[in-house]
């Protein structure tokens, strides 16, 4: 279990590195249908196998193996896939360091022509340590921090930034442990038919649907990004507090479904 928790953690941080390849190769203006595109193909992809898998051990009596190892057969043409992409033509990032470099490397340039103009012992003795410290300035371990460091003077995105942290933890919080509450609900209502394989699949179907809409909404999120996030919040507190407190099993299914619905709706948009 260790070992598949694990490599869970590559494919969640493998999703960040995908995210800023996709954006590399649109323009600005499509971020956001294109992270609804990205968002709702991955779900789309988790419906489809989780259907499929019910029903091959449903209908098919396949074994847990032959399921683990058709999905390592998909992994490994979906690496194939990957290895096949094209190569970004440009970087969202680093296109800006070169460019910073090449204008200090201009202005260090003319510096040494000036010098050799008017040869000074004592502005040759301090070129050394005034280039060590713009190289030091120039990595990319800095420039990093100084990105960070822009994106938090930016009330907008801190904003966004902070309900991402939050919420996605809280998120995966209710993901992980919901069956033990419908485990709970289910034995105090004695419901004998259990369910929770097809709520599985009809949030996921729901959130595929609501990312791919949410890449079609236009809105100024500058004006009105607050009042989303709080109001959608506000639902999903009210969702969980009635999951928690509610004894009938089809109250907690729906709310885990609507409570899906809306985190995927607002991922692309902070994307």
């Amino acid at each position: 279990m260790q070992f598949v928790e694990f490599f869970y953690g590559i494919t969640m941080a493998c999703r960040v590195a995908y995210s800023s390849y996709i954006f590399s190769l649109v323009k600005p203006g499509q971020y956001q249908r294109v992270a609804g595109y990205s968002r709702s193909s991955v779900l789309l992809g988790v419906f489809t196998s989780s259907v499929v898998g019910q029903l091959c051990l449903s209908l098919g009596n396949i074994t847990y193996y032959t399921l683990s190892s058709i999905s390592l057969g998909f992994v490994s043409f979906g690496l194939v896939l990957a290895l096949c992409l094209p190569w970004p033509k440009r970087s969202l990032f680093f296109n800006r360091v070169k460019t910073q470099e090449q204008k200090e490397l201009a202005e260090v340039a003319t510096k040494s022509e000036m010098d050799h103009m008017n040869p000074k012992d004592d502005a040759q003795s301090a070129a050394a340590p005034l280039c060590s410290i713009s190289r030091w300035k120039d990595s990319v371990f800095v420039q990093m921090l100084l990105e960070v460091r822009g994106v938090l003077k930016q009330p907008n995105l801190r904003l966004w930034s902070m309900w991402w942290v939050l919420n996605s933890t809280g998120y995966y919080l209710v993901l992980f442990y919901v069956h033990i509450l419908w485990n709970k609900v289910g034995l105090a209502t004695e419901n004998k038919h259990v369910y929770n394989g097809a709520v599985e699949a009809a949030s996921t179907l729901l959130s595929t649907l609501t990312s791919f809409a949410a890449g079609f909404v236009k809105i100024r999120w500058d004006l009105w990004s607050k009042l989303v996030i709080a109001v959608i919040t506000a639902v999903q507190a009210g969702l969980l507090l009635l999951m928690g407190t509610t004894d009938n099993i089809w109250l907690c299914y729906v709310s885990y479904i609507v409570f899906r619905g809306f985190y995927q709706f607002l991922v692309p948009l902070a994307t």
